[in-house]
């Protein structure tokens, strides 16, 4: 499922938006996230909308929207005032077959995140690793993908790639980088997988810094890990977080005295 659904799961307490019209997003295009179709962005028209209500066009995202099922709830990602934003939604029929959205009052920015991420189109390399199986001998045997980072921050990346990860699956990771100081070696969660319209995949992926790995696993299989993914920390996270700001403010600065 996409970044909307773990932002909403794990990420910093909403904003209550009492005043949300959902009467601006008529003739707009949403993006729905659902259980039944997990991996797939749905993209649909809003055609109408009442109270905290909305109706969208059950034709779209070649019919999967037609398919989905009543009750269920959603998560819905759309630009509002000036920003995306996403929110829970639970979906309902009605005895026509329009498929309406009963919207929460509770909506987070996708800006609202612990680690602040930067788009950058940056190399790398990953591959898929078996932690339970896997030990540092096995590792010559892995199969690794080149791709690209869609953006990066210092507690994780999400990346184009051609086909789906499954969440939960376990990744070694390789970003070339020369503005930030990544860790040579990454070792990374799939959080969520999706499908854009142009039949690519974007996967979101957690960094494991030490403290984490030490809960996640015991301590014979730490030992099977290669070392350098281990050499991460929740503090150089921090440290690297700022640094990721610090960046961006010059880039702004640099912005604002060439224009």
């Amino acid at each position: 499922m996409s970044a909307s659904v773990n932002c909403l799961n794990n990420g910093p307490i909403g904003i209550e938006v009492v005043s949300l019209d959902v009467s601006r997003l008529v003739g707009y295009e949403i993006k729905i996230y659902t259980e039944q179709f997990p991996g797939k962005e749905l993209a649909s028209r809003v055609v109408s909308a009442e109270a905290r209500e909305i109706a969208v066009d059950s034709g779209s995202s070649f019919g999967l929207i037609g398919n989905l099922i009543s009750p269920q709830q959603v998560i819905l990602q759309f630009p509002y005032k000036g920003q995306d934003i996403v929110v829970r939604a639970q979906l309902r029929r009605t005895h026509g077959g329009q498929c309406h959205l009963i919207v929460e009052e509770r909506m987070i920015p996708l800006s609202r995140r612990q680690h602040h991420r930067i788009n950058r189109l940056l190399p790398v390399k990953l591959a898929t690793y078996p932690v339970v199986s896997y030990g540092r001998r096995e590792l010559s045997s892995l199969r690794w993908i080149a791709t690209q980072t869609i953006n990066v921050s210092s507690g994780g990346v999400m990346i184009s790639i051609p086909s789906f990860l499954e969440k939960g699956i376990y990744l070694l990771i390789h970003i070339d980088c020369e503005e930030i100081s990544l860790p040579p070696l990454l070792l990374g969660r799939v959080c969520h997988c999706y499908q854009t319209d142009k039949g690519q995949f974007r996967a979101g992926i957690e960094f494991i810094v030490k403290e984490i790995g030490q809960k996640l696993f015991p301590p014979a299989r730490l030992r099977e890990l290669p070392q350098t993914v281990l050499n991460y920390t929740s503090k150089q996270r921090e440290k690297l977080n700022k640094d990721i700001l610090a960046l961006e403010s010059k880039e702004k600065d640099s912005d604002r005295s060439q224009g």
